[in-house]
């Protein structure tokens, strides 16, 4: 579309939206939003004038009750008949004629000093019987300490009230002598009910027809149950107090304006309700009809005109554009097909590269995963030759009569293996062989052994160590995955000072509340921004891309899963890792772990499996299941010489037959969980279902494994764990508390 053709159609649609819009402020805004609020606002005014006019014909009258109540009060005869009660007072100023015909009262009640009435009466008509006083005298309807204490003060109850023969009027005052002097003598009450005949006098004098109404009579408290001072009718105005007014659009001819006045006890217990022509709308929607279509019609004549002259501008468009089509369709085509090929390109190019590094991903992912199964394995078959290589050292050691040399080379040979042990425990925890077993340890510890497999390459290096470890309680964690989550991040560190002038390395240790942490700091190279999200991603890597080319550290490239996996590793301990870092300036990181409750203890002192102290009395019936020969024959030595009998079985089916036997009298039954044929776990589930009264099992692992096992826990309700390669106290400690269990059972 050329620009000429462009500039038409802008100019139509600014035509349409020209004439859209004036027909909208024609039709809807000048009479929507113009005229109608205005009048509305008039007329709103208005019914808030006629409310208000109700309101003070009412309290006009509450005012002439009140002068009329204060006038008596103030009478010396009132005054002397609160206390003698003479009847020439009755007879004076208390006839029903005189009170109701001439006063247009219709109640007249007195009150002594103590709250005791004196004289009282209501009635609605001359003639009619008087009606039950309501009680005035409770204490929640007058206050009359106030007229006691201030009897000149002049301070009087006036209002409105609803009772049980309607709504009334009522105005009370303080009895005391004309001249002030003395104390007040009670309250002298006067009340004029709100019947057909007194309504109309007051519609008279607002100019206004209106009705009051009773409402909110669940709030009404005053007086018990069989009080005449009750309410009959259940009408609810929401959100709607004194002062505020409420309109009701009843038709588009009538509406009814409400307000809502106070009851003698300050609640709200009244409404007034006009119903009122809306003779102001009606003037307000002639006007803005004869609006709409004055500005409509001047709307359709702008429309006709800017046609016109909009077509002519597109006769114009569409001659030029038939010179320059050809020429344009030509540039367009040749446009879109370069632009066609160098996307396709790009494309092809971004998809090959994506591919090639899935590819390499996939490659690695399956080797680590590869070299995890072969380690796995490897593992497990060490910790059964490493078995055998403890409990013989074990027995060489307990059978005596060795000469000084062969004794500390045996302690060597067991020393060998326990650090071989650890390192088997550090690979199946490394692969993701289970979770690991965790124990009580001190990070500090942790923290002081990494940095001694570290000190010669760091101090050849030149890198300075400076430690600041506080004092943190022992913590339960697998101090083996920790201690590798510490090797990771202290090497990382060193790696990123690569190329300082001075290379410094910060370890740090402290309790925070319920977590013991540590933090390696270094003041290396630095996490640049855009990475910062991704460091913990498996096979993300950045190592090396910021030394110095001629430096050793820049040929190394990272695996990019160091991180990765002590990320993991803190996850498993419900704890997280907090990274601070600035590039240029050095980075932090932070590790912080939750202590159980049994480490917040003073001394992070921590339960373990010791033996108990009474050991059951020997001779006891072991059965060992394993496959390796060479794990049976010392753990039967081992527990022979400490006075066990032994039953050994090869394959899980021989230990189930002897089981089903019941001849050998088996205590306690050794179980190795990696088995050829039936594995210990498809063992302890046939031996569950053998339907006797089974021994308590110990469960034996080459492998890491939880001692809350979900898979055993299906099982057996109480079992002992035991991790190969053991020494004889861990046996012989898994062996008592399996016996000791079983006798408490």
């Amino acid at each position: 579309m050329s620009k000429q053709e462009i500039s038409v159609l802008t100019g139509w649609l600014t035509l349409a939206a020209i004439v859209i819009g004036l027909l909208v402020i024609s039709f809807y805004v000048v009479p929507q939003k113009i005229i109608l609020p205005s009048f509305s606002e008039l007329e709103q005014q208005e019914a808030q004038k006629n409310i208000t006019r109700c309101t003070e014909a009412i309290e006009a009258e509450i005012d002439a009750l009140s002068l009329l109540t204060k006038d008596w009060a103030i009478w010396d005869d009132t005054y002397a008949f609160m206390h003698d009660k003479n009847e020439e007072y009755i007879k004076a100023n208390c006839s029903w004629p005189y009170l109701i015909d001439e006063l247009g009262n219709n109640l007249l009640w007195y009150a002594n000093e103590k709250g005791e009435i004196v004289w009282g009466e209501i009635k609605r008509t001359v003639d009619e019987k008087p009606l039950e006083i309501p009680p005035f005298n409770n204490k929640d309807f007058i206050r009359s300490e106030t007229f006691y204490k201030n009897p000149m003060s002049g301070t009087d109850v006036k209002g409105i009230m609803h009772t049980n023969y309607g709504i009334i009027m009522i105005s009370s005052h303080a009895v005391h002598k004309s001249d002030g002097s003395g104390d007040a003598r009670g309250v002298i009450m006067m009340g004029r009910f709100i019947d057909q005949e007194r309504a109309e006098l007051l519609t008279k004098r607002a100019r206004v027809d209106f009705t009051l109404d009773v409402v909110n009579d669940n709030e009404l408290k005053h007086g018990s149950d069989t009080s005449p001072i009750t309410a009959t009718d259940n009408t609810k105005v929401a959100d709607l107090h004194p002062g505020q007014m409420q309109i009701e659009y009843n038709d588009k001819d009538n509406l009814t304006a409400s307000s809502i006045i106070s009851d003698i006890f300050g609640q709200e217990h009244f409404r007034i309700s006009a119903r009122l022509p809306r003779d102001i709308m009606k003037r307000g929607r002639a006007s803005a009809d004869i609006a709409s279509l004055s500005l409509g019609a001047a709307t359709f004549i702008i429309g006709i005109i800017g046609a016109m002259l909009m077509a002519r501008t597109h006769a114009l468009a569409k001659r030029e554009k038939l010179t320059r089509k050809l020429a344009e369709d030509l540039d367009d085509a040749k446009s879109n097909l370069e632009m066609k090929v160098q996307l396709r390109t790009e494309e092809l190019a971004e998809t090959i590269e994506q591919l090639q590094d899935e590819q390499r991903k996939l490659i690695q992912s399956e080797k680590l995963a590869a070299v995890g199964t072969l380690a796995s394995g490897i593992a497990h078959e060490f910790n059964n030759i490493n078995t055998s290589i403890l409990g013989y050292s074990e027995l060489c050691l307990k059978i005596g009569s060795l000469d000084e040399p062969y004794i500390e080379y045996l302690n060597r040979i067991m020393s060998s293996a326990l650090k071989a042990r650890d390192i088997t425990h550090k690979i199946l925890s490394f692969v993701g062989d289970n979770a690991g077993i965790k124990n009580s340890a001190q990070i500090n510890s942790i923290i002081n052994d990494i940095l001694r497999l570290v000190e010669n390459e760091f101090d050849c290096e030149g890198i300075v160590i400076e430690k600041r470890l506080g004092e943190v309680p022992d913590c339960r964690m697998n101090s083996g995955e920790i201690g590798q989550v510490a090797l990771n991040l202290i090497t990382n560190a060193a790696h990123a000072s690569a190329g300082q002038e001075e290379r410094r390395i910060i370890v740090e240790s402290g309790r925070e509340g319920d977590f013991i942490w540590f933090s390696i700091t270094d003041n290396g190279c630095g996490i640049p921004e855009i990475n910062k999200k991704s460091i913990f991603t498996p096979f993300f890597s950045t190592k090396g891309e910021y030394c110095q080319t001629d430096s050793p550290l820049a040929l190394i490239k990272g695996t990019g899963l160091g991180l990765s996996v002590s990320h993991t590793i803190v996850d498993h301990h419900d704890g997280e890792i907090i990274v601070e870092s600035e590039e240029g300036k050095g980075s932090k990181f932070t590790v912080r772990i939750p202590l159980q409750e049994s480490d917040k203890a003073e001394g992070g002192a921590q339960k373990n499996n010791a033996a108990p102290e009474e050991i059951p009395e020997l001779p006891h019936t072991i059965m060992i299941l394993d496959d390796e020969k060479e794990v049976r024959g010392v753990v039967r030595r081992m527990l022979t010489l400490e006075g066990f009998r032994v039953i050994e079985a090869e394959k899980g089916q021989d230990a189930l037959d002897i089981l089903e036997r019941k001849e050998d009298n088996i205590e306690v039954v050794l179980v190795d969980m990696q088995m050829p044929g039936m594995n210990g776990l498809s063992f302890l589930k046939k031996a569950k279902e053998l339907g006797c009264e089974v021994p308590p099992f110990i469960v034996v692992t080459g492998k890491n494994m939880k001692v809350d096992h979900p898979e055993i826990r299906e099982v057996l309700d109480n079992y002992e764990v035991l991790a190969k390669p053991f020494v004889f106290d861990e046996l012989l400690t898994a062996i008592m508390l399996a016996l000791t269990a079983n006798n408490k059972g």
